[in-house]
C-alpha cells in the first residue's frame, strides 16, 4: 500500500517539477489518481509529499532545517544525553519516511525537544551562535509556549470533531452538530470540522 502512494507522489512531483502542487494538496491529487479504495490523506513519507507539494526548494529547506540538529548532534556527541537525543531524533527522521508521525503532535514535539537539545550543546562558536544567550533562550522559550498554545488548540479542535463522528455514527445527530460547531470555532480553518457540521445538519 505504502508504495501505491509513494508513486502517486512521484508522479505529483513530475507534473508540478519546479513548485510543486501546493501545500496540502496531495489528498486531492491521491484521490484523483487512487487505483483502489483506499482512503488517505498524506503520502506516508514526508520527503515524497514535501517534494509533490513544495518541489525540490521546499525539500531542500526541509532537509535542510532537519539536518542542522544533526549536525549540531555530532558535534556535541562527547556531552551528556546528547547519543540518546541523536538516536531518537534520527528514528525519527527514519520513520516519517515511511509514515505520518509529523503530523501527531506528542511524536513531533519530543522530535523537536531532541533536536532543540542538540543545537543547545553543540559549541557557540561553530555556529556563530550563542544558544546559552539570555535572548536565545528567551526565544526558544517563547516559540514553544507558542507551539504548546497551538497544540492545545488543535487538541480541542480534534478531540470535538472526534466526538462529532462518534456520535454520528450512532445517530445523535443533535450531539454531531453541537460537537461539529465546537470543532469549527476552535478549528475554523479545518475543512474537515465543516465536514463533518454539514454531514450533521444534513
Amino acid at each position: 500500500a505504502r508504495a501505491g502512494l509513494w508513486r502517486i507522489a512521484w508522479r505529483d512531483y513530475q507534473h508540478h517539477e519546479l513548485l510543486g502542487s501546493g501545500a496540502g494538496s496531495y489528498e486531492a491529487y491521491y484521490l484523483q489518481h487512487r487505483t483502489s479504495g483506499l482512503q488517505v490523506k498524506n503520502a506516508h513519507n514526508l520527503y515524497l509529499e514535501t517534494l509533490a507539494e513544495l518541489g525540490p526548494v521546499g525539500l531542500l529547506l526541509l532537509v535542510a532545517g532537519l539536518v542542522a540538529p544533526l549536525v549540531a548532534g555530532i558535534r556535541a556527541r562527547s556531552e551528556p544525553l546528547v547519543p540518546v537525543a541523536f538516536g531518537a531524533f534520527a528514528a525519527y527522521l527514519l520513520h516519517v519516511g515511511a509514515d505520518w508521525d509529523w503530523q501527531l503532535t506528542a511524536v513531533t514535539l519530543v522530535a523537536l525537544t531532541c533536536a532543540v537539545g542538540m543545537l543547545r550543546s553543540a559549541p557557540s562558536a561553530r555556529f556563530g551562535i550563542d544558544f546559552g544567550g539570555r535572548g536565545v533562550r528567551a526565544g526558544v522559550l517563547a516559540v514553544i509556549a507558542l507551539v504548546a498554545v497551538c497544540a492545545l488548540v488543535g487538541l480541542r479542535g480534534n478531540a470535538a470533531a472526534s466526538a462529532s463522528q462518534r456520535a454520528a455514527s450512532e445517530a445523535h445527530w443533535s450531539v454531531a452538530e453541537s460537537e461539529a460547531r465546537t470543532a469549527v470555532s476552535w478549528q475554523p480553518w479545518s475543512a474537515d470540522a465543516r465536514t463533518e457540521l454539514g454531514q450533521a445538519l444534513l
